[in-house]
């Protein structure tokens, strides 16, 4: 549970000008222990999600060896090469889909169909981390006449992963989204976002980005996403990032769920805009109205994210940085030349 050691200062202005110091998740039993305390008010809205949530974050337990993660200390130093094998595979995965997944896919991207893209995407890297025994016993299920004593055999491996793979944020914000696919969570109701680093003084081709899943019981409220933040990293709108947050803002809070779920941060795994803590407190008593304040409060709560990430540099005024910019983000071949600097 986040527990407040200091209060943020404030300028003359009256912006925050420290960011809170929180007691952080130092393994992902630290989420799953918050998810069965209910500590996350929108999740006791929606017991199936929290459910769901919940399981997706035991399953991705496996992946504990999150690659430059620079404060998330594994038993083994993970190379870049480690990575690079991965998405190698996955650029295997992709060349050689089944023709009907393929035909899927190519009509989802000419509709604009972000949903189905997404979604065939989280399969794809989903088999990728996929034990290689398990796929082969996919396969013989599928081509042969197997006994139902042997499909029983079967179906209880083939949800088996290669334990300590290496994941970045974006491969594991896929296979989080496959895991709550699973679970039976709308994929419609779910996407997963880019955030990238604004800053002139940095070459384009070093910016640090993000990835991680946003989840939303109104679908109207992606969608408009869509719209005002743009499509891919490089189709990301002038003022994304406050695109975004003024998109959030307009939820109705007693009847919508939101959530921002980033499960390869180590830190603030699961963003709760209705915790009504220390911190939104201090908010509060700083802001008489309440669109303002539920601003402020969503605003810095992505911020602590984009901080812990690198995406913006940790700053006295939580109001004088570089924004990041925001997208939803769209299918990559991992194989591409410039695919080594997505999801740092």
């Amino acid at each position: 549970m986040h527990t407040i050691k200091n209060l943020p200062g404030t300028s003359t202005s009256g912006h925050i000008n420290q960011k809170p110091l929180f007691v952080r998740h130092e393994s992902t039993n630290n989420v799953i222990d918050n998810i069965e305390n209910k500590y996350y008010p929108s999740l006791e809205k929606d017991v199936i999600l929290k459910e769901s949530i919940l399981s997706a974050f035991h399953r991705a337990s496996v992946f504990c060896n999150k690659a430059n993660r620079p404060d998330f200390i594994t038993d083994g130093a993970c190379q870049k090469s480690d990575i690079i094998t991965m998405r190698d595979r996955l650029s295997a995965h992709i060349y050689n889909m089944p023709d009907d997944l393929e035909k899927e896919l190519d009509e989802a991207k000419a509709d604009g169909d972000l949903v189905t893209v997404q979604r065939i995407y989280a399969e794809l890297v989903a088999k990728t981390y996929q034990d290689p025994l398990s796929l082969q016993e996919q396969t013989s299920r599928q081509t042969t006449s197997a006994s139902p004593e042997t499909i029983e055999m079967i179906s209880e491996t083939e949800d088996k992963y290669i334990e300590g793979a290496p994941t970045f944020c974006g491969e594991m914000s896929y296979l989080f989204y496959h895991f709550l696919c699973q679970e039976g969570v709308d994929p419609n109701e779910m996407r997963v976002i880019c955030f990238t680093q604004k800053d002139p003084n940095i070459n384009p081709d070093s910016l640090k980005n993000h990835a991680l899943i946003i989840y939303s019981s109104n679908e109207e409220l992606l969608k408009k996403m869509e719209n005002y933040c743009g499509v891919g990293e490089h189709h990301a709108h002038d003022g994304s990032y406050s695109h975004f947050i003024d998109i959030c803002t307009e939820r109705n809070q007693e009847k919508d769920v939101l959530l921002l779920i980033d499960p390869w941060n180590r830190d603030n795994k699961i963003i709760d805009p209705l915790i009504k803590d220390d911190v939104f407190e201090y908010i509060k008593n700083s802001n008489k109205d309440e669109q303002k304040i539920e601003r402020t409060l969503l605003k810095h709560l992505v911020d602590t994210i984009l901080i812990d990430s690198e995406v913006l540099e940790h700053q006295c005024d939580f109001n004088d940085r570089y924004e990041a910019s925001i997208c939803i983000d769209t299918f990559i071949d991992s194989s591409s030349d410039d695919s080594e600097g997505d999801y740092q």
